[in-house]
Formats: C-alpha cells, structure tokens, sequence
C-alpha cells in the first residue's frame, strides 16, 4: 500500500483525470502548446517506474516518420518540454535521461493524479469489513485515490491520424477506468457491510456513472437504497434505469434485477407498517385504461387469439414509462404516480397512452384508451391502489363512450399536461357515475415541448423580480463577450423559478445577436446517450425526424443553408445522433468514432462562436445523461477562447464540478410575489386578503405562488377561496415525500402538529425514542423538506406539510390528533399558553365540546393582549363547531346551545363592530342571528345584550327613530331586572340617542342618571361597552354644545381618564375621539389633532381598524387648517371610508370637519358637498345635534363665493335651529356671522354674550365682545 502522506511541495502537479494541467511547486501552470508534448508527459507520467525505449516512444508519437526523423523530433520534443517546465539539470531534472530510454525521475516528488490508480486495488483480507486502525486507513486511502478520478484519461484527447497513440492512450483509459470501477464498488461494499448506508450511496452512484448499463452496479445502488430506509428511491432510480435501457439498446432489465425490483416493491408500502405507522394513505394518480376487445361482430379467429399477447405488449409498454400494471377484464389498466409519486406522471401516462395507439404491433387491435387524474384511497396492506375505485371508475368509463382508435383525456387530466400535447375536444360527457358532465379532449400528438416554460409559451406570467440575478447574468454574460468562457449554475429547488430565469435573461441576448441554444435533459432520458442534444437536433428537423429519409435531406438543407462553412460537418454529427444505433451504422461500442464526433461537436461550438456569441442553455442538468456530462467535461477541458457561455439550472441534490460558479436562487420577495399574482388576475377584483394569502402560502416559490393563484381565483367566488394543494403540485410535492422513504411517516406525523413542531413531540406522538425520531428528522433536512432552529422545526414551506397532511386519511388524522390533544394537554404550560393550538386538535378529533371550550379560552386571551382579529377569529371556529353540534344533539339539548350560540354571537357581534364599524353589515348580520335566537328560546339576559349591539348599529341602518325605540326597551329590561349595570348602560344609550336628536335637556338627564348609577366595578368586557365612559364622553358634547366650555372639556378628560383606568382600548379609542371632536368644536386643531393622533395608534396596535379611520379625518382637518394643500383630500378618504362600511350614521361630525377643512384651504365647492350631504344625511336618520353647526359651514362656504343672500339665510336658519335647541355655542356663532356679514343685530348677539356662564371658556366669545363693541362704537 502507498503512504498516505504526500509531499509537501511536489516540484510538479500534473493532473491528467478528467483534463489536464500541470503546476509547479509554487501553482504556476506551464503552458504545454503543442499535443504531442502532453502526448509525451502524459505517457511518461502513466508509464512511471518503466524506462521507456526511446525508438518505442519515437514510433508511438511520430509513426508516420522513419526511425531517425522521429528520434530527432523526440529529443525536440523533449527539450521544449523540460523548457515549458522550467527543468532543472542532473540530479534534480524531473527526468531521468539516456541515450536509450526516459522516464520520470523516482527521485523527484512529482504529483500525479493518476498513480493511484495504475494498479488494481490490493486484495483485503479484513472479512468481515472491521472498525479498527487498519480498515480505517484503508478507507482513507481509496477514498482519497477514487476521489482523485475526476473523469476518464485526457478527456477529448487524441493526436490527429496516429492510430497507435490512440490505441495506448484508450487501453490507459479502460484500464484507470477498470480500476477507479474496482475501488468503488470495494467503498460502497465496505460502507454497506459497516452498517454505513449513507456513506456507500455516493460510492455507489459514481460506481454506475462510470457504467450505466452494469446491472449489478444498479442492483448494488438499490440495496444500499433500501438498506437507508429510501426503497422508494430504490424504485425511482430502477425506474430511470430501465428507460435509458428501453431507449438505448432496445431490451428490459435481466430477471435478478426484477426479482430485486419485486422484493424492494412491498417494502416501500410497509415503509410505515414498519415503523408502527402504516395504514391507507391519499395520493394523486393518473390511470390509463385501454380497451382491447374486438369488435362484437368479429370473428377473426387470429386476433381473438392474439388478445393475450396484446394484452401483455399493452403492459409491457405501460410498464417501461413507469405505469403499474393492475388486474382487468377485456383490457389493460395501469396507475401512473404508484406506489411512488412522479412529478411527471400525467405526462408519462398521456405520453405512453399515445404510443401504445401508435404502436406498429397493436394495429390490429380496435384500442380505446382513456386517461383521468386524480385522488386515491391507497391499501398499503393489502397493495390495492384505489380503494373506494372511484378515480379507477371514471378512467375505465372514458374508452367506452370514445371511437376505436381514440386516446381520450379528461379535463383534469389535460390541465396537469397543458401545452404539451395538441387535442380536441370531445364533449362533455357523464361518466364513472359523477354528477356533473366531465369534459373529454382527443391527444391527437405531442407539441414538442421538453419543459413546462414551452409547453405554457403562451400564458406566461409576466417576469417579475429576480434584478440582483440578472445583473450577475449579465456580468458574466460581458466576460464571455471578452473571450472568457463563462460556465454558471443557475441552483434551487423545484419551482424557484430557475427556468424562468434563464429563458428571461437568454431572450434579452437573443435581442442583441447572440445565438442561444436551448438543451434539456429528462428524468426519463436520464441515461439516453446525449439525449439533450438529439432533443434539439429533432425539434429543429420539425415532424419528419422520424423518418429516415426525410430526416436526412431535412438536416442537409439545414445545415447547409444556416451552417455553410460547417454544413458537411453537421451533417455528420447529425447523422450520428439520429442513427448511430441504427442497422449498419457504427456499433454502440466504437468508442474511436465517438470521440471523433464529440470532438467535432466542440469544434462546432467554438467555430460558431467564433463568429457569434454563443449562448447554451442546458435545462435541469442532474438530469443529464454520463454522455452529456462528459462532453461538458470536455468542453471545459479546451482552452478557454470562444466567446461561448454554458448557463445550467439544477437541484440541490446536484454535485456541480468546481468549474460551474454557483448562482443560488432564494424565494421570492413578498411584493414580487404579490406583483405575480396581481398579474395572473389580470385586472380581476380579489377578495380582501387573498393575495396576502397566497403569498403567505407560497413562500415565495414562483411555481407555488402561480399554481395556487390560478385554482384560489378558479374559487374565488367559493368559501374558503384558497384550496389547501393545487393538483398541479401534488404529483411534485408527493414525488418529493416518497423520496424521503422510512421518513415519510414523520413527515406525517410533525404535519398533524404544524408547520412549526418540537421534535420530542412527534417522538411522543409516533410513540418513538427521541434518537430514532432524530435519525428521520435528519433525513428531511438533507432533503431540503425542514429547517430547524434549536429545539423547534418547520417545514420549509407550507404546501409540503399540507402535502404531508393531506396524504392521511380522515380516520387516521383524526386518532392522531386526538393523540396530540392528549400530549399537549398534559402539559399544563401548554394548555395556559396555547390553547389555540389544543382547539385545533380537538376540532381534528372530533372532540367538539372540548374544541368550544378552548377556542373560548383563546378568545379571551386574545382580548387580553389585546388581539380582537384573533379574538374574532377564535369565536367564528367556536361557532361553526356549536353549529355541527347543534346538528347532531338530540331536541332537549337544542335550547341550551342555542343560548350558548347566543352569548358567542353577542361577543362577536361587539367585535366586528369594532374591528369593521359598528355601523358594519357583518355587525349587523350577527345581531339580527342572535336576535332570533333569543326570541326563540327567552333570551334574558342575553337579550339585553343582543338589543344592545343592535342600538349601536341602529342610527346606520334604520336611523335615530329606531335607536330610540332600542334604547326605551332596553331600559324596560333593565328596570324590569332590576340590574343596575343595565340600567346605566340603557341610560347611557338614550342619552347618546337624544344628544343626536337635539334634546340636549334630555340627554343631559340621562347621561346624569347613568354616571350616577354607574360603579367602576361594572367591567365594559361584559357588554362591550363602558357606560360610564360613554356618559362622560356624551355629556362632555351636551355642555359644550351648550356653551358650557369649561364643563364639557372636564366631561372629555374624566371619560379618558376611566378608559385608562378600565385598560379597554376600544373604550379608549371611544373617548380619544370624543375628545378630538370636542376639541374641534371648540375650534383647537393642535388638541384635537392630539387625541386624533393617539386614539389611530390604539386603534392599529390592537387591530381596530374602525376608530383609525375616524382619526384619520381629524388628522387632515387639523393638516388643512394648518395650510397643507393635501388634508382635505386626506380627510374625505377616511370620510368614504366611514359612508362606505363603518358608521355612516354617525358621520355627521366628520362631514362637519371635512367642509370646516375645505372652508380653511379654499375649496369650496368640496365643502359645500360635504355640508350638503351632511345636512341630507341627518334629514334621513333625524340627527339633529349638529345641524345649526352644518348650516352655519354652508352658510360660510356659499359667502365666500359670493352668493351672499344664501350664506346669511342659512346662517339665519342656524341661528333659529340653535336657538330651539339650547346649542348656544352654534347661536352664537351664527349670531357673530350674521353681524360681520349685514352689520346689524349687535343686540341679539350682546343678548347671547349675557346668557354664557363664566366657564364659557370659548375663543368664539372674546371675538363676540369685540364685535358687539365695536358695533356700538
């Protein structure tokens, strides 16, 4: 064995695996310019220890010379090398010298990459694989040798006509290729027989890179799967294998490799049982059903005779693109996307339907074939695919009502293959016993698109984001243009948006004269030699490809008409790509013509770059053939002078070689994907919050975000409008579940407890020790599926954990979280903290009673931060699972819940009104449905409340009439009762009631009572509303409007002074507002605007959006008065705002404010507006209180433009309304302008100046002493 340690600083590195480059000790690279001279190091370094005969390496480079010559040519040749690497002479040259032979002096420290492997791995003896020293370093060893073989012998390598250096140099290669082969199957045994599954997996893989076609290197990578718990990967990778194999050389799999293929089948269904987890599970299938029965009036013996063999070729060609074969009469029946998901399963079956139509062998048979898509109950016990057979029903319906010969989809069917195949439409039809017709389309044939951006060309979301990227692009793109050749990875997860990318960025270098070739590799060509580059040659060639002849004169006039300088070359390689496997063609194994046309192909490339800037595109490249990747090897191999650029997108799971420089893709921003969705609605109104919603959802996963877009607005006009998976997406997110193998019970069971869970809970949940859930856990990592922090987990994004969820079925979803319920209750901390989150998981079980109880318990704990949208969220569950209560309880429990329903109702009735207005018609709704209720079953107390949330509501949606007729019952019931609570609360009500209608007196007396009856110990939590706050903040109004100023500022400031006290924010919010408005009563905009200012920041910090918006107007009518050009407008929005939804009984106030606001800045034909359909307003629901303060406004604004009369008429109306009503601070006002405007009446005016106390603290009354003064002078 060699020693592991090597040299520090060899004199030379020379690295021939996989390219080649050689470096001193100090990394300098030297410049080898001519091939024969790496021809001479490269058979130097591979013969190392052999004294090579001069006159043999003479005739092996130089063959064509006689002896002389071409020793002559080798001591050049040597020379120029020992130049070209600094040599130094005698004992210190790399070489050792004479006139018969050279060699590599063993002296010298020369590194080269592939001296480990010129010699078969030396025969262990360590049987079995053991743990110690010895194993260990022997590990070591060949893995630092294997890792060392970076891709075959001089890559792309070859001397022009000299047969016999190709002879050596492909003998080398085979033989490092035999040994690296040899010391990777010894790792990956090794690995496996330690117990080490995830250490022999890559072992192995490279192992079948290196042959794809060795069947027992296959075999070796499924047992290692299956060893790892990931059978299903098992089954994915045979899958991939037996495709290339079909394509490729035309045979199936040997019978070991399918009898692997049946033992691995039933594991990946007891996956779970295995675990203690198995039992039905949900999951998308696409079917295929072909009807081969012949014609009734047949009598063919021949056909009916070959039926049987039909049947089995049928199978047989289902089974190679990946269908399961199930049991049927008069036909054959196959589930595509079982047992393992596929995210390309309805393009499969759709695709190998239509081949089996096509095929040359079934053209005698009448074949009607039908696909449909969609979910499946699944028996892992029992292996049956559909057990409630109804998805299986509807496709063996479709071949019956179809003529013979027809490949028939249903719509479900060809939404999930959009694009990528052309139909027609059959009709609606009623078939497989559904209720409504389902839509039927013919697949006539494939469009040729090779990936999802082709097959949705023409409804393309608009590009959106992704400008960091593009610059990057862009960049590179520049150094390309410069000669150098750039290669970049465009890396990220399924539905990133990686495509998108590059098709964007390959359309803007189109547009600037670039030539841009579009390669993609497929998982099902995944080991189809080159099948990328054939992909592209045949969609060039259009629909003759298929045909020989065609094809040929096709690729002739092609090449020659765009290619003239090439055309002959391209003929050729084109022609190897289409028939190089065909009869009389080069065998597959002439490995001397294959390098030959690879080589061709890259001089292709840098001739065509040489006369434009190349762009290759290459598509989902870990999907890429041995073949492919190896001609990018090559190609990065060649100096580095074309102006040509390779822009890859890949996987995660990808190993990328450093060469590629990494583009990662991250999610995309929330206003980016806000900006998608907007786009897919295409000027379509979307319910409130829905677009947060699907961002939310998505997580910034473009295909996320445009899948769910398109079914949520399908939906939009159905309850709930966001579905939980869009169909387009199962069949990719099951694909990646599947994968996770003996980890996608855990995937289940941490779905059941949340987007976020703790690990130790779903060990507890899966009743597992801790270290085995953490094993799993570790494997959803590695799959990219979970992200954990500390001791918490989260799926990465919400469509995988509803995927998870939704793969249960109903029982077994329900017995886990009754399970989790039983867990977390336990838990007292929990059950305190988090009762949400126990609801939740009653709800789930079943448990309804305990679910009520606990959605209360979060309500109220909601109220107590507060948080009135989840308050309101949590009473909304509680009510719909009283509702499937009610249902099922037997009549003499019927009164009690609905009197529960009652009281949740009346709670969320308050709540909806403070969050959307009380004046709101969900408010109202809810009210009305509470009202019922208590007239159906005696309400009580109940009732008072129900009346009550109707009161306040009342001036909105009957008017002020109605509002007193509420308030007079509510106080009946409330002295009936005897409750002095009520009693305040029914005070309070007609005292705000007979403030709106003018009856200050009224009012004034009872807004007394109710103070006078209130104690602070009456909680505003039991009733929604404070009376004592309410009184205050109302009585403040009376004595203002009354003219008792000083009064009426003392009223304003107790009522916050008890909302503070009471910590109730919409009590607060309530006298915050009152108290703005007193203040602009009171013409002192910098108070006003104060209040204003505090109650919108209460109001937004706890989610009560209503009372923000009242701030609002009082914000730009303190912004107008002080001179800015934009309050008006400020003001009249939250002014529309309140009319449209809030309160518009009540905006009286704010109408007022809105045209004192337009007065200020000029606007008058606003204000006029606002004061008119104030004044209609309060003429339709009878408010009076402000009436003589709008008539004066508008009286004001009609002066200002000059319609004189008018103005002193409506200030004259003022006056006489103010007076009748006792509002001497409008009188007077009134009074003041109609004695600045006619200069007369000063003794009415002195009359009123007389009548104010001395707490008339007003401004207005200094100005009316000054004006009556000056009038008597």
């Amino acid at each position: 064995m060699n020693n592991l340690q090597q040299p520090l600083s060899p004199r030379l590195s020379l690295r021939l695996l996989g390219g080649f480059s050689v470096a001193d000790a100090e990394g300098r690279a030297a410049v080898l310019s001519y091939a024969k001279l790496r021809a001479l190091l490269a058979c130097l370094a591979i013969e190392r220890g052999n004294e090579l005969p001069r006159t043999w390496l003479a005739g092996l480079l130089w063959p064509e010379l006689d002896e002389t010559a071409a020793r002559q040519n080798l001591r050049r040749a040597l020379s120029n090398l020992r130049a070209a690497l600094r040599d130094r002479e005698g004992e210190s040259s790399c070489f050792r010298i004479s006139r018969a032979s050279i060699s590599l002096n063993p002296a010298m420290a020369i590194d080269v990459d592939a001296a480990d492997l010129l010699a078969p791995p030396a025969v262990c003896d360590a049987v079995p694989v053991g743990q110690d020293a010895r194993c260990r370093d022997c590990l070591l060893h060949m893995e630092t040798a294997v890792a060392r073989y970076r891709g075959e012998l001089l890559p792309g390598f070859s001397l022009p006509d000299n047969p016999e250096f190709d002879a050596w140099l492909s003998a080398r290669r085979e033989t490092l290729r035999r040994h690296a082969a040899l010391l990777l199957d010894r790792l990956a045994a090794c690995h496996a027989a330690r117990g080490e599954p995830a250490r022999a997996l890559p072992f192995a893989l490279r192992r079948l890179d290196l042959d794809p076609w060795d069947e027992a290197a296959l075999r070796r990578v499924m047992r290692i799967y299956v060893a790892g718990g990931q059978a299903a990967a098992a089954l994915t990778q045979f899958n991939a294998f037996r495709r290339g194999l079909a394509d490729e050389l035309g045979v199936q799999p040997d019978r070991e490799t399918l009898r692997l293929v049946d033992e691995i089948s039933p594991a990946v269904q007891r996956a779970g049982a295995e675990a203690g987890h198995g039992g039905p599970e949900h999951r998308q299938v696409t079917v295929v059903c072909c009807h081969l029965l012949p014609p009734a009036d047949c009598d063919d013996d021949a056909l009916i005779e070959s039926l049987p063999a039909l049947r089995q070729r049928c199978e047989a060609m289902l089974r190679e693109q990946g269908g399961h074969p199930a049991p049927m009469q008069g036909g054959v029946l196959a589930y595509f996307g079982y047992p393992c998901a596929d995210e390309q399963a309805p393009l499969r079956a759709v695709g190998a339907a239509l081949a089996i139509a096509r095929a040359p062998a079934l053209a005698g048979a009448a074949l009607r074939i039908g696909v449909h898509t969609g979910l499946v109950l699944t028996a892992q016990e029992s292996g049956e695919v559909d057990v409630a057979g109804s998805t299986t029903g509807v496709a063996m319906a479709v071949p019956a009502v179809v003529p013979a010969g027809t490949v028939a989809m249903t719509r479900p069917t060809a939404h999930l293959v959009a694009g990528y195949f052309h139909c027609e439409s059959l009709g609606d039809w009623r078939i497989g016993g559904g209720e409504r017709p389902l839509g039927l389309l013919r697949v006539l044939a494939p469009t040729g698109a090779e990936h999802r951006l082709q097959a949705m060309r023409n409804r393309l979301v608009p590009f959106v984001g992704r400008e960091a990227e593009l610059r990057r692009l862009g960049a590179c793109w520049q150094k390309a243009l410069d000669g150098q050749r750039q290669l970049l990875l465009v890396g990220g997860e399924a539905g990133i948006g990686k495509s998108r990318l590059v098709q964007s960025f390959a359309g803007r270098v189109a547009a600037e004269g670039a030539l841009c070739i579009d390669l993609s590799c497929q998982a099902e060509s995944a080991q189809a030699a080159l099948r990328p580059l054939l992909s592209c040659l045949v969609r060039y060639l259009g629909d003759g490809a298929d045909d020989a002849a065609d094809a040929g004169a096709r690729l002739a006039h092609l090449a020659r008409g765009c290619f003239p300088d090439d055309g002959e070359r391209i003929v050729e390689i084109g022609n190897w790509l289409l028939h190089g496997h065909a009869a009389g063609a080069a065998a597959p194994g002439d490995e001397s013509r294959r390098r030959r046309m690879l080589a061709a192909l890259l001089d292709l490339v840098d001739g065509c770059a040489a006369r434009r800037p190349l762009l290759i595109l290459i598509e989902d490249l870990h999907w890429a053939d041995p073949s492919t990747l190896d001609l990018i090897a090559r190609f990065r191999a060649r100096p580095a002078t074309a102006r040509v650029m390779l822009l890859a997108t890949a996987r995660p799971e990808f190993a990328a070689p450093a060469a590629w420089a990494p583009l990662p893709l991250a999610a995309l921003p929330a206003a980016a994907a806000s900006a998608m969705v907007e786009a897919i609605a295409d000027g379509r109104a979307l319910p409130a919050g829905l677009v947060a919603r699907i961002v939310e959802f998505a997580d910034g996963v473009p295909l996320f975000v445009e899948e769910t877009a398109r079914m949520a607005l399908k939906g939009a006009d159905r309850s709930p409008p966001l579905p939980a998976i869009p169909h387009s997406l199962r069949d990719l997110l099951a694909a990646k579940l599947d994968a996770l193998g003996e980890a996608k019970p855990f995937a289940q069971h941490a779905a059941v407890l949340g987007r976020r869970f703790a690990c130790g809970d779903v060990a507890e949940l899966m009743a597992l020790p801790v270290e085995a859930v953490e094993r799993l856990l570790a494997r959803m990592a590695a799959a990219g599926l979970v992200a954990r922090e500390l001791a918490d987990c989260q799926f990465r994004h919400a469509l995988i954990r509803e995927a998870a969820y939704q793969s249960l079925p109903p029982a077994r979803r329900r017995l886990l979280h009754r399970r989790a319920a039983e867990l977390l209750g336990r838990r007292r901390a929990v059950a305190a903290r988090q009762p949400g989150l126990l609801a939740h998981h009653h709800a789930e079980a079943g448990d309804v009673e305990r679910a009520i109880a606990c959605h209360r318990q979060a309500a109220e704990q909601a109220l107590h931060f507060p948080a009135y949208r989840e308050y309101v969220w949590h009473l909304r569950q509680a009510l719909a699972l009283l509702e499937r209560q009610r249902q099922s309880a037997p009549p003499p429990a019927q009164a009690a819940l609905a009197m529960d329903e009652v009281r949740l109702l009346v709670q969320l009735g308050w709540a909806v009104g403070e969050i959307d207005g009380l004046g709101s018609a969900g408010a109202r709704e809810i009210y009305n449905r509470a009202f019922q209720l208590c007239r159906d079953t005696e309400g009580g107390a109940e009732l008072f409340k129900t009346l009550l949330g109707l009161w306040r509501g009342s001036s909105t949606w009957s008017g002020y009439d109605k509002s007193l007729q509420l308030g007079e019952r509510l106080l009946a019931i409330a002295e009936d009762a005897g409750d002095a609570h009520q009693t305040a609360l029914a005070c309070y009500a007609l005292g705000n009631v007979h403030c709106a209608l003018g009856n200050f007196n009224a009012s004034d007396g009872y807004l007394r009572r109710s103070l006078a009856g209130y104690r602070p110990e009456m909680p505003a939590a039991a009733y929604g509303d404070s009376a004592g706050v309410g009184a205050h903040a109302f009585l403040g109004w009376v004595h203002t409007l009354r003219g008792n100023g000083a009064a009426g500022r003392r009223e304003a400031q107790a009522a916050i002074a008890l909302a503070r006290r009471l910590e109730h924010p919409p009590a607060l919010c309530y006298a915050l507002i009152f108290a703005a408005e007193t203040h602009r009563l009171r013409r002192e905009p910098q108070a006003a605007a104060a209040f204003a200012a505090e109650a919108a920041a209460v109001a937004d910090g706890c989610g009560i959006a209503a009372w923000a918006v009242f701030a609002e107007v009082f914000l730009g009518w303190n912004e107008a008065l002080a001179g800015s050009a934009g309050g008006v407008a400020r003001a009249r929005r939250a002014l529309d705002r309140v009319m449209g939804s809030i309160m518009a009984g009540t905006a009286a106030p704010l109408f007022a404010a809105v045209a004192e606001a337009a007065l200020r800045t000029g606007e008058h034909a606003e204000g006029l507006r606002a004061a008119g359909a104030a004044l209609s307003l309060m003429e339709r629901n009878h408010g009076r209180h402000l009436q003589a303060d709008l008539l004066l406004l508008r009286g004001e604004l009609l002066h200002a433009i000059g319609r004189r009369d008018e103005a002193a008429a409506s200030a004259a109306e003022a006056v006489a309304v103010a007076c009748a009503q006792g509002a001497r601070l409008f009188e007077l006002r009134a009074a003041m302008a109609l004695l600045r405007w006619r200069g007369h009446d000063g003794g009415h005016l002195a009359r009123l100046l007389g009548a104010f106390g001395d707490d008339a603290d007003f401004a207005c009354r200094t100005e009316a002493h000054a004006l009556v003064a000056a009038q008597g002078a």
